[in-house]
């Protein structure tokens, strides 16, 4: 990486990080927001696949049951693609009158590497970043980190540049380092998933001539 450009990234970790203060606030609101869609919809139980990526622990750690007060389901779930874990995850839950968690995150929309074709009943980190805020929530909670979790760090920050959330100043000093291969790559990536964040590509029944609306 360019020394300065990481000097850059490593300078924006106080501005991107959360206070310890506002993680508690955070994890008391997903936890509530739990509680809620549980009691509302009179479910019992809490489902998810097992992972070992940092968004998989966060989630299993704050979802047990002492702190939401209904059992969590870890659903291992080997050799099957994406869509069939999904399935069977949405199976179980049926069983057991559960709601599906999923562990995607902010970082992961942007960049099209979130679970695509596949919804949760609730999907906490949605808009959580995996470079400085998902990282800090872990820390938080004495969450260790392994290799496999990767560094997103450099990745907010970019992704968060380019999308409009950096004030002038910060927007004219990342703009020094446009041309680097690395922030092409993740521009690149963010650009490709675009096809995914659309969502359904569907024809809609306007452009079909059907009508939307009977007896008008």
């Amino acid at each position: 990486m360019d020394t300065k450009l990481d000097s850059f990234v490593e300078s924006m970790a106080e501005r991107m990080t959360p206070s310890d203060e506002k993680i508690g606030e955070i994890i008391g609101l997903i936890q509530l927001n739990i509680r809620t869609h549980l009691e509302k919809y009179h479910l019992k139980y809490m489902v998810m696949a097992a992972h070992s990526g940092l968004p998989n622990r966060l989630l299993a750690y704050i979802c047990q049951e002492e702190f939401i007060g209904t059992p969590l389901a870890i659903v291992g779930l080997t050799d099957v693609d994406e869509r069939t874990q999904h399935a069977r995850l949405y199976n179980f839950a049926s069983d057991v009158n559960g709601m599906v968690l999923g562990s995607d995150t902010w970082t992961d929309w942007q960049l099209g590497t979130y679970h695509t074709g596949i919804h949760y009943d609730y999907c906490p980190f949605w808009d959580i970043g995996r470079g400085f805020e998902l990282p800090a929530i872990a820390r938080y909670l004495g969450i260790e980190p392994i290799v496999d979790d990767g560094d997103y760090r450099m990745v907010d920050v970019v992704l968060n540049a380019y999308l409009g959330n950096f004030d002038s100043n910060l927007s004219t000093q990342m703009q020094r380092f446009r041309h680097l291969p690395e922030i092409e790559e993740i521009l690149m990536h963010h650009e490709f998933g675009k096809i995914k964040r659309l969502q359904n590509c569907a024809v809609s029944r306007e452009s079909l001539g059907l009508p939307t609306k009977y007896g008008y």
